[in-house]
């Protein structure tokens, strides 16, 4: 009866414990979320239990035999009641290097571990989902982030109206958007996908709600966007004094991004007006030559040729303005991707085109893609960069909730050259 006794008490206190690194493990409610990764830095978001305390994030590097510890203290600066949305900054990375990362929430390690990969020297294969609207999720959004946590890709653009909004029927605030981030961020098919890989994200109008970019609630908006979406740690190249918003360019491989900001900058669409503003399109056009990319994304939320509420040709000037400095900046391999779109469709733009008088068009496409969860036609799209060296291609391909391919459309990079 004594190893009886003996075998129940140690029962009893392995599901003690059992039961107490589950309720600390659990107090992670959404995440964790690796955001853009560069040679050197990246960052984590999760949302945790507002109980929590303290946060450590170690990196193994299994090649070296080293372990780097980041020790965060949690603090709850905007007072909210239920869950904190925390972002850990990791810095001191080395280039070319693969981590194991694994997280612990007061002391005890939570269940999953994640894989980071610092930018590599050497060219490679590259493949990015993206898509945007979750406005309407349901059952069959459920089954889309399913096939997408499913499907191969290096990282995530999500192109705006990232979270399901109540903001346009209550009075807008600070505390009203945060919990419409909350409420979408503890769906648990959306939360599996954004731990599967890394993800950076624009806004677009429910992000955004205040519609003009002179309405004084958008320091409101961009301070809530920038605690559930990190982005970049270093944002030195979208940053002006009292100018600030989301646009910014990211590279990987021998791609460059660049995830336009549509909503900081806008007014009204009219003749004259401008969509982006001056001090995004300069920089735009500062930076989009300097890598020598084989393809140079421009993400935008709204499309540039395809008619719409939102799109750039509503904002003819500005739009002449942007494909005049596309053209005269002599850069190859370029292509549009922009929402807004029921499904997938595109347009070529060349010198036979009759939007602007050119002969020595490079040849651009626009891809306008449609929602993963919006009220219309649910899809998500996947971009893939693959090939030798003067050999890329560039294939776009869409998917429906089942991961079954709706639209493909292969692009070598010679077809992107004078």
């Amino acid at each position: 009866s004594n190893i009886f006794n003996m075998k129940s008490k140690l029962l009893f206190i392995s599901i003690f414990f059992s039961l107490c690194l589950f309720s600390q493990t659990s107090k992670i409610i959404s995440g964790p979320m690796v955001s853009y990764i560069d040679a050197r830095t990246t960052q984590v978001w999760m949302l945790v239990d507002q109980s929590v305390k303290i946060i450590q994030i170690d990196l193994v590097d299994y090649d070296n035999n080293k372990t780097l510890d980041f020790i965060h203290n949690v603090t709850n600066p905007y007072f909210f009641q239920d869950y904190i949305p925390v972002t850990v900054p990791l810095e001191s990375l080395k280039p070319n290097t693969e981590y194991i990362m694994t997280v612990s929430i007061d002391g005890n390690e939570y269940e999953k571990s994640f894989d980071i990969y610092t930018s590599r020297p050497y060219l490679d294969d590259t493949h990015f989902l993206i898509g945007g609207d979750i406005s309407n999720l349901n059952s069959k959004s459920d089954e889309i982030f399913n096939s997408m946590t499913e499907m191969k890709s290096d990282f995530m653009i999500w192109t705006g109206d990232n979270l399901l909004s109540n903001s346009f029927n209550n009075k807008f605030s600070f505390k009203s958007l945060s919990n419409d981030y909350i409420s979408t961020r503890l769906n648990s098919s959306l939360n599996n996908f954004l731990q599967s890989t890394p993800q950076i994200a624009t806004w677009s109008n429910l992000d955004f709600p205040n519609f003009n970019s002179s309405e004084n609630l958008k320091d409101t908006s961009y301070y809530v966007f920038d605690l559930f979406w990190p982005n970049s740690l270093k944002k030195t190249y979208n940053y002006t004094f009292m100018d600030y918003g989301l646009y910014q360019k990211y590279s990987y491989n021998d791609i460059d991004v660049f995830l336009l900001d549509t909503r900081s900058f806008r007014e009204e669409p009219s003749l004259n007006s401008s969509l982006l503003g001056n001090n995004q399109m300069e920089r735009i056009f500062e930076e989009i030559n300097k890598n020598g990319a084989t393809f140079t994304f421009i993400v935008s939320p709204s499309p540039f040729l395809f008619k719409g509420s939102e799109s750039m040709i509503n904002y003819s000037k500005h739009l002449n303005e942007f494909l005049n400095r596309l053209k005269t900046s002599n850069v190859e391999g370029v292509i549009l991707l922009s929402s807004q779109g029921l499904k997938t469709s595109f347009v070529k733009l060349d010198k036979s085109s009759n939007l602007i008088e050119s002969k020595y068009w490079s040849p651009v496409y626009e891809f306008n893609l449609g929602s993963i969860a919006g009220p219309g036609q649910q899809n998500f799209s996947r971009i893939k960069v693959e090939g030798e060296l003067d050999e890329r291609v560039c294939i776009i391909e869409t998917f429906n909730e089942k991961g079954e391919v709706l639209f493909e459309k292969r692009i070598h990079e010679d077809q992107l050259k004078y």
